[in-house]
């Protein structure tokens, strides 16, 4: 226990600032009225925003506050964005402004009592995932 405690501290002190890191699952997905340039200051916005709520199961890098997190996620394509149907995901949002974007979203699966993450690029399945590894794991090596 003491060494996850370190590990969670020593991560939190890596990321920006603005940034947090959570386990979730959705529970609302709804499509924007605002466009993608209304939330992004610059660069090629995406087709579709999104606003997004995710349950927050376990903290990575902030308080265990709220159990509930709203922010916003974009996709290039008509339909929802493919990691709305994970039902449980590492999210790595980073605030602009005054609203938390989606910089990162990949699924996991719960295995026993640990939570396993596909390291691969973002796949429809689970099961055609070849890299997995747990997610304290995935947190400690991508430091």
């Amino acid at each position: 226990m003491k060494i996850f405690t370190f590990f969670i501290l020593f991560f939190s002190s890596l990321l920006q600032a603005n940034d947090i890191v959570f386990l979730g699952s959705p529970f609302s997905v709804v499509e924007s009225e605002k466009s993608c340039d209304k939330y992004v200051e610059s660069g090629i916005c995406m087709d579709v925003a999104f606003e997004l709520k995710y349950n927050v199961y376990e903290w990575y890098n902030e308080n265990p506050e709220p159990e509930i997190i709203e922010f916003i996620g974009f996709t290039h394509s008509s339909g929802l964005p493919k990691f709305t149907s994970f039902n449980f995901s590492l999210v790595h949002l980073k605030k602009v402004n005054d609203h938390y974007l989606v910089k990162d979203i990949k699924p996991v699966v719960e295995l026993k009592d640990e939570y396993i993450i596909c390291v691969d690029k973002q796949l429809p399945y689970f099961s055609e995932c070849i890299n997995r590894q747990s997610v304290t794991s995935y947190l400690d090596l991508s430091n």
